[in-house]
């Protein structure tokens, strides 16, 4: 719960610096998704057999995977854009108060969880309605931090079910040509990804993650909204999509590469049986 003292210190506007992160997460695994598809019609293109379908239904599921952590993020940053919202609201009405307080030559000062109000005797009703007014923004900040925590929590039990049913193989596909050289360039186009990828994520969530470790620091180096309730929910949230999306990249580490170790498999199966017919037809001419 929220108490004057923590609404007096509150900096909205760190809020929002969380969404814009979770924005650019939401962004980045968006790419990542639309990358992947192209990585899939490649794989379709070019590497039609069994191997090639096995292939093209795990990175399909990445892709989808990604484009569910995209649009999870971004609800996650809408979220947060909503508690900068309301704890700015918040924290104007509880300033109103306060100036309205010093106008009428009140004194506020925090005691225990809430505030204590004093002034000259002939200030009853403006001493009670100071004391009403700080009552209500502190109210309204801490219903606002209690929304956010209750639906980061719901995003954090949300992750792992994003992962697409990958359903069945329906049968083995015809053995035909095997374009090795794009094959293979797909292949390392996925390596690729996937290491600008894990670079991303260990940067992406970095501040939002802080929460569930120590206070978030702010650039005065101070600890920024440690009291709400919606940082720990924040931090844990933040934890465990790192997790899955680190997961992920894991899996299209290990698709790029099997990708690019199978075309050069076929490189090398087609240079044998090129050089074995070339031998046959030697023989022949002798």
């Amino acid at each position: 719960m929220i108490d004057y003292s923590s609404l007096v210190s509150a900096k909205p506007d760190a809020w929002g610096a969380r969404a814009d992160e979770w924005s650019s997460v939401s962004a980045h695994c968006t790419q990542c998704a639309a990358d992947l598809y192209v990585g899939v019609r490649n794989l379709n293109s070019h590497w039609p057999d069994e191997a090639g379908a096995l292939n093209t239904r795990e990175l399909s599921g990445l892709a989808d995977a990604y484009g569910a952590a995209g649009d999870t993020c971004k609800r996650v940053a809408s979220t947060l854009h909503t508690l900068a919202d309301g704890a700015g609201r918040a924290k104007t009405d509880l300033q109103s108060a306060l100036d309205y307080a010093h106008a009428n030559g009140l004194t506020v000062a925090a005691y225990g969880e809430g505030a204590k109000v004093t002034g000259p005797s002939d200030k009853s009703w403006e001493i009670s309605e100071t004391g009403a007014r700080i009552t209500n923004a502190v109210r309204a900040a801490t219903a606002a931090d209690e929304a956010a925590k209750g639906t980061l929590e719901s995003f954090t039990t949300q992750v792992g079910s994003t992962l697409p049913d990958p359903g069945e193989h329906n049968g083995n596909q015809p053995d035909v040509q095997i374009r090795a050289g794009a094959v293979n360039a797909t292949g390392n186009q996925l390596v690729d990804l996937a290491n600008a990828a894990r670079t991303a994520n260990s940067k992406l969530l970095a501040n939002s993650e802080a929460g569930s470790y120590v206070l978030p620091i702010d650039s005065l180096g101070s600890s920024t909204n440690a009291e709400w309730e919606s940082t720990t929910a924040l931090g844990f949230c933040a934890y465990r999509w790192r997790l899955h999306l680190d997961g992920l990249v894991d899996r299209l580490s290990a698709v790029g590469s099997g990708v690019t170790a199978s075309a050069k498999n076929y490189d090398a199966a087609d240079q044998e049986a090129a050089a074995l017919l070339n031998s046959v037809f030697t023989d022949m001419k002798k």
